[in-house]
């Protein structure tokens, strides 16, 4: 699906793909609850989720990708061939 529910660094957080904006957001969940959906803006099926200030991707992220398509996030290692 488009939701991950998980926990980074003992604190739990929902990682939400927004297809009708082709983004990603990532949301602190306080609620004891598994998040089933959530906007863009943080309204989720358990009231409203506060987005993790610290993923700065957004809006950047989106027109890096559209000028620099070829750009790999984590690529794999070249090898030396040695």
């Amino acid at each position: 699906g488009d939701i991950i529910n998980a926990v980074i660094g003992g604190r739990r957080v929902v990682v939400a793909y927004h297809r009708d904006l082709d983004s990603i957001g990532m949301y602190w969940n306080p609620t004891p609850h598994l998040i089933d959906w959530v906007e863009f803006g943080g309204a989720c099926d358990h009231g409203v989720l506060k987005r993790v200030e610290t993923m700065r991707a957004a809006a950047y992220w989106i027109v890096w990708q559209q000028f620099y398509p070829e750009t790999a996030i984590n690529p794999p290692p070249i090898s030396s061939g040695g």
